[in-house]
């Protein structure tokens, strides 16, 4: 069983260590096994945590040992994590304003993505063009379409990876020529295109892309 409690500073150097155990170090610094194995072996990985000062959360350091490298190792800007070993990476995800770049020649990285950013500014969307997610994150897309005349009208809409996804009519037979707001969301996987068209419709249309 790993001790709680290490008489040393630094992550545990010996003991086999399940993902989810975490000790205390000398220094009051804890650590969490990230990586299942034997502690100072090729493979087993550890993660420190600690408090920042009043104003942040929690503060993931990622620390380098065998076989993971980790670059820069202090300081503002881009990381890049590298693995020599038969583990593969599962996830990282930056914070906003930060990126992430990983490596791995064994194993293919399941995901890394950047933290989602509040709500984008107004986009004016064109009837029958796709627009693309390239925020490099899922988003959510509000559509909005200010209708000024319709004659037997349709919308269609549609999400997909195809720059010109196909799209399936939502709305049909609009008669009305009263001006009419109607409001569309829909789920934008990121590199995905959405696209509204319109027949007998006369409008302009506003979208936002959402976090989720």
């Amino acid at each position: 069983m790993p001790e709680k409690y290490l008489t040393y500073a630094g992550p545990p150097v010996y003991g086999i260590w399940e993902v989810g155990q975490s000790t205390t170090d000398v220094n009051g610094d804890e650590w969490l096994c990230t990586q299942r194995g034997v502690a100072g072996q090729p493979g087993t990985s550890f993660l420190q945590t600690s408090t920042p000062p009043s104003g942040g959360g929690e503060v993931l350091k990622i620390i380098a040992g065998t076989g993971i490298g980790v670059s820069p190792t202090s300081g503002a800007g881009n990381v890049t994590i590298t693995n020599t070993q038969t583990q593969g990476i599962e996830s990282i995800v930056a914070g906003t304003g930060i990126a992430v770049n990983v490596t791995d020649p064994l194993n293919p990285v399941v995901s890394a993505s950047v933290a989602p950013a509040a709500s984008s500014a107004s986009v004016a969307i064109t009837a029958g063009a796709a627009v693309h997610n390239a925020l490099g994150y899922d988003a959510v897309i509000g559509c909005y379409l200010n209708v000024t005349a319709a004659s037997v009208g349709t919308i269609s809409v549609g999400v997909g990876s195809a720059s010109s996804p196909a799209a399936q009519k939502i709305v049909t037979g609009w008669t009305s020529v009263d001006t009419n707001i109607v409001p569309i969301s829909a789920y934008v996987p990121s590199g995905y295109y959405f696209i509204v068209n319109t027949t007998g419709i006369t409008a302009t249309i506003l979208g936002q892309w959402y976090p989720v």
